[in-house]
């Protein structure tokens, strides 16, 4: 709890890191932890070949720790490179957080490797994986996005795929959002007025010219509960 002391303790960096990390991993209380994982943080890039020899720990719980600071140091080819053995670690929880500090990071071969984890048999970690590559922008995978849809659209995937595919907007995602939007029977009932208000409000995410045409036209649908998503889609689109 004394700044000065923790100030004090990051400019030691790379000799003071191994026993920081290893008061990490024996550390029980959630706020020293948090208070550590500052510490190591803050000692920078400087400490990065000696927090990759946490990768191959047998504790599952180092592993994760290990990469959550990684990721949060920030960008680094190494570090990026290194990432590629926990992304298929055996706990789902060491992935998870892998596609995390992926996005933060933000390599040259970030993208790659969080499609990767699209194939985990862990749907929180796939979701996680749909989630970054939405907030990382990146129209190359609209595609993937879309067969996700198509093969899991009534999943927490599938549903975090159209919210993705808004964040992207790009005139492909667009274009697929709307041809759903404007698609009669695509199933039945409520369920089928849900995933067009998915497709709403992701539409007004996306927030382009076609986008806001579509929404316009939706105005207009028998549907109430697709109207009233319309209606609050252009509303939110004018007042950001």
């Amino acid at each position: 709890k004394d700044t000065n002391l923790l100030e004090t303790i990051v400019r030691f960096k790379g000799r003071a890191a191994g026993r920081v990390a290893n008061r990490l991993a024996a550390e029980h209380d959630v706020g020293a932890r948090k208070t550590l994982n500052k510490i190591l943080v803050g000692m920078g890039k400087e400490i990065i070949p000696q927090l990759l020899e946490g990768l191959m720990d047998e504790r599952w719980y180092v592993v994760r720790n290990t990469v959550r600071i990684l990721g949060e140091i920030g960008e680094s080819h190494a570090v990026e490179d290194a990432l590629r053995l926990p992304l298929v670690h055996k706990d789902p929880r060491v992935r998870k957080e892998t596609v995390r500090a992926l996005s933060m990071i933000k390599g040259t071969e970030t993208i790659n490797l969080i499609k990767s984890a699209l194939d985990d048999t862990y749907s929180s970690v796939v979701e996680l994986a749909v989630v970054s590559l939405g907030l990382l922008g990146d129209e190359g995978s609209v595609q993937v996005l879309i067969d996700l849809i198509e093969k899991r659209d009534d999943s927490g995937v599938g549903r975090e795929a159209i919210r993705a595919l808004g964040r992207i907007g790009s005139r492909k995602a667009v274009t697929y959002l709307v041809k759903n939007l404007e698609k009669r029977g695509w199933f039945l009932g409520k369920r089928d007025d849900d995933l067009k208000v998915m497709c709403v409000s992701a539409l007004a995410d996306a927030g382009t010219p076609d986008a806001i045409k579509a929404l316009e036209a939706g105005l207009s649908s028998s549907r109430d509960a697709v109207r009233n998503a319309c209606e609050e889609g252009l509303r939110r689109i004018k007042h950001e």
